[in-house]
């Protein structure tokens, strides 16, 4: 169980490390995946 923790922790720290430079990507992808059900729609009517 000690192991699993520490693997727990570590992903943990990973995640949170890593969110700090990915911030401006997440932040950049949420006006992405806004449009998506648009361009849904827009495939609809193209068929």
């Amino acid at each position: 169980m000690a192991s699993i923790s520490k693997r727990g922790e570590y992903l943990s720290n990973a995640v949170a490390n890593s969110m700090v430079p990915n911030t401006p990507h997440i932040v950049a992808a949420q006006p992405v995946m806004v449009p998506l059900p648009e361009s849904k729609k827009q495939d609809k009517h193209m068929t």
